[in-house]
């Protein structure tokens, strides 16, 4: 299990749209690493089925994507949440794009849950959020940066 690392990051643009080089620039707090959230897992009731807990964080936003919607077969996301129909973050078209969630601050237990749980269309990568913050953001496994150097390695859940 990879656990992002400093904050000395160098941060890049993909067709205007803010993406993070280097996985260590994660945002972390001892034990804890930031992910950001936009559908779901923004309730408490999905919160607690997850982690058996809910879950405290601060409104934020990452530039650069749009929502579109998927349809969840995982039952108890289903029943929690209260519907199957979930949002996905996919790039966005237009220049000011951009979509609202929270960010979390989560343990590499947390983190490897949510890799296990998350929806096979989904990957997650590091992102800037407007905040200045990097996150974890789960979005469309079709969303690849470009590799100038190692990025994300074994830490994604992509398929070659």
């Amino acid at each position: 299990m990879f656990v992002p690392g400093d904050d000395a990051s160098r941060t890049g643009r993909l067709s205007g749209k803010p993406f993070v080089q280097d996985a260590g620039a994660v945002n972390q707090r001892p034990g804890r690493v930031a992910v950001f959230a936009y559908g779901a897992l923004q309730s408490p009731s999905v919160q607690t089925i997850l982690f058996g807990r809910e879950l405290q964080g601060v409104q934020d936003s990452v530039p650069g994507l749009v929502l579109t919607v998927i349809e969840l077969a995982d039952p108890e996301l289903v029943m929690a949440s209260g519907t199957s129909r979930h949002p996905m973050a996919v790039l966005g078209a237009t220049s000011g794009a951009s979509i609202r969630g929270t960010l979390y601050w989560l343990s590499a237990e947390d983190l490897d849950l949510l890799d296990q749980r998350s929806d096979a269309r989904l990957h997650r990568v590091a992102m800037e959020l407007k905040s200045g913050s990097a996150a974890w953001v789960y979005v469309d496994r079709r969303y690849r940066p470009p590799r100038s150097k190692p990025y994300l390695g074994a830490a994604s859940r992509t398929s070659a």
